[in-house]
């Protein structure tokens, strides 16, 4: 589907280690060659060798974040879904592998409390993660379900789209959930600033 004018918005400043670790995930998933190939699409080939450190520095940008996604969907065509969803699963996965210390005292912190709160704080952490360093991103609750909401929306950053698009998004959230529950979850795309909502909105309903 092809896209509109890019929105004119803030291109604002990401920590490194979030970028390193989509790029490491999409590595995983798409091997190094196709990691390149996605990077020169994408005009990001300065980091083909040299991937951003495992810091918070802020080096890196909402618009890298992006065009990454953009290029995997123009590569992949109606594929992207599910390549983007692989590459969140497995960018969880790095994070937890990264941050092994605060992810493993969060399971030895839940063993405590019921499920619904188990799940709620494990995507609280995510949120804080895809938040830094000034974004808003929170999880919200109701009788029946959860909402990941991310005000930020770094991948739909000056992109305009008629339906959801944050299919990374969804995987790390799909692999946070099988982290924290045995439990199956649906997981929709409810409301994206692509569309020009306020937020991108993400529905966790157990099934």
């Amino acid at each position: 589907m092809l896209e509109s004018q890019p929105m004119p918005t803030l291109d604002r400043p990401l920590p490194n280690r979030r970028l390193r670790r989509v790029l490491l995930a999409t590595q995983e998933v798409l091997g190094r060659n196709g990691l390149n190939a996605t990077l020169k699409f994408a005009g990001l080939s300065r980091y083909a060798n040299a991937f951003p450190p495992d810091n918070r520095a802020l080096e890196t940008h909402a618009s890298e974040y992006a065009a990454l996604n953009r290029a995997i969907e123009l590569q992949f065509g109606s594929s992207a879904r599910g390549q983007l969803s692989r590459i969140g699963r497995a960018a969880f996965r790095q994070i937890l592998t990264a941050d092994n210390t605060t992810w493993q005292s969060l399971a030895i912190i839940n063993r405590l409390l019921p499920p619904r709160q188990r799940l709620r704080r494990a995507l609280g952490q995510l949120a804080k993660h895809l938040a830094e360093p000034d974004g808003k991103v929170g999880v919200y609750s109701d009788d029946q379900r959860l909402l990941f909401v991310d005000e930020t929306g770094d991948s739909t950053f000056g992109r305009e789209r008629a339906a959801g698009m944050c299919w990374l998004t969804i995987g790390q959230l799909q692999e946070c959930v099988l982290w924290v529950t045995s439990d199956a979850y649906e997981i929709a795309e409810v409301a994206c600033k692509a569309k020009g909502d306020a937020s991108c909105k993400f529905e966790i309903v157990k099934l």
